[in-house]
């Protein structure tokens, strides 16, 4: 079981879907936070609009299984509604594990919500993901290993 965790927790390839080269979008800063972050291992930006290009000195490709290895761990950075196709696209090219972070549910909180008083407030103000009006919003939790970088 642990070694089933260790391509989350402290995975040695990580795809990134939808990668892409526009400074500031989603998928720019999950591949440049990566790599500005130090990550030891391989940095696999996947998205068919720029295979074949570069992200931030990572080459791009169109699909997991056109990478030809497999990958411990994916994070995508995607519309809600690509997120089927794309997650087959992951059991093709054998991803181990997935993390899943819809851009659309993302920008979705950024809109006013209503409270149970009929105002409304914008989710940047909000500090729980759980509106006086009782809805849950979008939310998420991250995880980091230091293990590799106190061990090597």
């Amino acid at each position: 079981m642990a070694r089933d965790m260790n391509v989350l927790f402290s995975p040695a390839s990580v795809a990134v879907y939808g990668a892409s080269v526009e400074p500031g979008s989603m998928g720019n800063r999950a591949v440049a936070n990566l790599v500005k972050g130090g990550f030891a291992g391989e940095i696999i930006p996947i998205n068919p609009k720029y295979a074949g290009q570069e992200i931030c000195g990572r080459r791009c490709y169109a699909g997991a299984a056109d990478y030809g290895r497999d990958i411990d761990h994916a994070v995508m950075m995607i519309r809600a509604s690509a997120v089927v196709p794309l997650i087959e696209d992951a059991i093709r090219g054998r991803v181990r594990s997935i993390a899943i972070a819809s851009v659309d549910a993302i920008r979705a909180t950024k809109q006013p919500s209503p409270r149970a008083d009929g105002s409304t407030a914008s989710s940047s103000k909000r500090r729980s993901p759980i509106n006086r009006a009782g809805d849950s919003r979008p939310s998420s939790s991250g995880s980091r290993s230091i293990v590799r970088r106190v061990t090597r």
